[in-house]
Formats: structure tokens, sequence, C-alpha cells
């Protein structure tokens, strides 16, 4: 027969001593939970407890059970995306302000947008996406030897939207003639996808939104020391090339979003007249990079709000207000 435990063993005490349960082991049990009035407020706290609950978390994530594998899933992702996003705003902060206060830091819109990128992919590594910027400027600059075209910034400049309208577009995703009309929800969703907006994105599929290419064109021409500004109009972007009399001329203004093609001032103040904005000579102001990659994050913000995924779309307002000029 087995010797009775008795009180003065410590071993027998511990054996009927309760489990001590948690803050997030107790919320963990309801996550689960099939009615949103439980699961979702849990979800929350859980969310509130940031990294402190990240090893239940993780552990929760393995689980047998698959809705709490989901939504255990779904919490570490979101910890993760958010202190990815923090570094983006710490870059934001260092180089906002005066100079002075800088430390002589400058905002680069090409780092920016890698730390954006981030965003979306943990431990994303942009060697292989500057690489491939790399490679177009030395594509376009072979292209400019061949067709015998100048070798300064100004005829650069000048061919490069032609070269660059040929190997990226902007096209919405269509299933049938009868789909949505252009201002429709279900079009801007479509065109407003995370996919068509981050920049690595854009370079896998070299496709993307008018910003989205316009970017691109710019960081390959500033490769090849060409000069070119984006213009930020209501709901779309313009890009600005020197005109052909150096120094004076007249700058040209071409869509990205159609390949390349130049646009005259007619048209956009037709444009803007479509949309009740009011023309005049601060509709031609370049973004500056701040403002480029403010504009991408509204994008995000749209594309997120438009699939319901309204929790991420606020985790990047103060991201956008920090970028304001």
């Amino acid at each position: 027969m087995a010797p009775v435990p008795s009180e003065s063993d410590p071993s027998s005490l511990d054996a009927r001593r309760p489990v001590r349960r948690t803050a997030e082991s107790s919320l963990l049990a309801l996550l689960d939970d099939p009615s949103p009035s439980t699961w979702e407020p849990v979800f929350r706290a859980l969310r509130a407890r940031g990294p402190a609950a990240l090893p239940a978390l993780r552990t929760a994530a393995k689980a047998d059970n698959p809705r709490l594998r989901a939504r255990a899933r779904a919490l570490v992702e979101g910890h993760e995306r958010r202190r990815r996003m923090r570094r983006l705003i710490a870059y934001a902060s260092r180089t906002s302000g005066p100079p002075s206060q800088r430390d002589g830091e400058r905002f680069e819109l090409e780092r920016a947008m890698w730390l954006f990128s981030g965003l979306e992919t943990e431990r994303f590594d942009a060697r292989a996406y500057e690489r491939t910027l790399d490679l177009l400027a030395e594509s376009a600059l072979a292209h400019f030897t061949k067709r015998k075209i100048g070798a300064g910034p100004l005829e650069r400049a000048m061919a490069l939207p032609d070269f660059m309208g040929r190997r990226f577009r902007f096209e919405a995703p269509r299933s049938s003639p009868h789909d949505e009309e252009p201002e429709s929800d279900e079009f801007h969703r479509a065109t407003h996808h995370p996919h068509e907006i981050f920049l690595h994105r854009v370079l896998e599929k070299r496709r993307g939104l008018p910003l989205s290419i316009a970017i691109v064109w710019q960081l390959v021409a500033a490769r090849l020391g060409a000069p070119m500004e984006l213009i930020g109009i209501p709901g779309h972007v313009l890009v600005r090339v020197p005109g052909a009399a150096a120094g004076g001329g007249r700058r040209i203004l071409v869509d990205p979003a159609s390949g390349g093609r130049p646009v005259s001032r007619r048209e956009v103040r037709q444009y803007l007249e479509a949309y009740d904005v009011p023309f005049g000579p601060g509709i031609f102001a370049p973004m500056s990079p701040r403002g480029i990659v403010r504009r991408q994050v509204a994008n995000l913000m749209r594309g997120l709000g438009l699939r319901g995924q309204l929790g991420q779309a606020e985790e990047l307002l103060t991201l956008h207000a920090l970028l304001e000029d």
C-alpha cells in the first residue's frame, strides 16, 4: 500500500495547491469563444497588454483549436506590425523640423519606402529591391546609348518616362466588362490593394498605383542623375521633367498611369474643374519626400478601410500625421 502523504510532506502540499492563473491565461481561455460579445473585448484586452502577452500568445498560436490559433496569430502579427511601424515613426521623427534639430540626417524617400514595405513583410530585406532599381537604371542607360540619346541629365529625364512607361503599368483588375464604374468602392478596393502600393510589390509585378509607379520612376531617375518631380493633384499624380530648353524652358508633365503620355496644362485644368478644384500655380508644386510617403500611407489607409480592416487603418493615423510637412 502506498504511504499516505503527511501534512509535513512538501510534495503533497504542492500537489494540492491550485495552479496560479496569469491574466493572459485567463483571457486566452475566452479567446476562442464563438460569441463576438465575449471574444472581441478579450481580443482588445490582449492587444492592449502588448509584449507582456506575447509568450502566451505565441504558445496559443500553435494550439490544436483552429479558432484560438487564428486569433492568437492575428494578435502576434499585429504586435509585430506595430513594432515595425515604430521604426518608421522614429525615422520620421528624427528627420522632422528644421535642419538644426536633425543632427545632419535628412528624410530620404527610398529609405522611408523600404521601412514602409516592412509594415507588410516581417524581416524585410531591401537589398534585392535596391538591386532591381540599379538594374533598371543600367538598362535605361544602355537603352539611351543604343538610341543615341544624349548623356546629360536633361536628355535622360526627357527619355525616361517613355522607357519606364513600357515596363510599369497601372490597371484596375476586372473580371468582366460589366464590372463597377471607376468611382465605385469595388474599383478602389482593387486599385488600392496593398500589392499595388508597397514599393517591393510594385517592383515584383511591375504594376501599381500611379503614385507607386511614379516613385519607381523618380528613384531610377535619381540613379541616373536626372531631375524628376512628382506633382500631386487631387486623386492623381503627375511626373514633371524639364523641357527642351535647360535652365528655364517650359517643363513637361507626363502621366504615369498612361505609360508616360504628355499631359497639357489645359487637360489638368479640365480635370480639376470636373472635381470642382480651383486651378492655380500652387497645383504644380512638387511633393516633398515626406509628402510622397504621407500620400502612400493615406492610400494604404484607404485600401485597408475598404477591406474592413479598420483597426489596421487606424494604426496608421499617427504616422500619417507625423509625415505632414
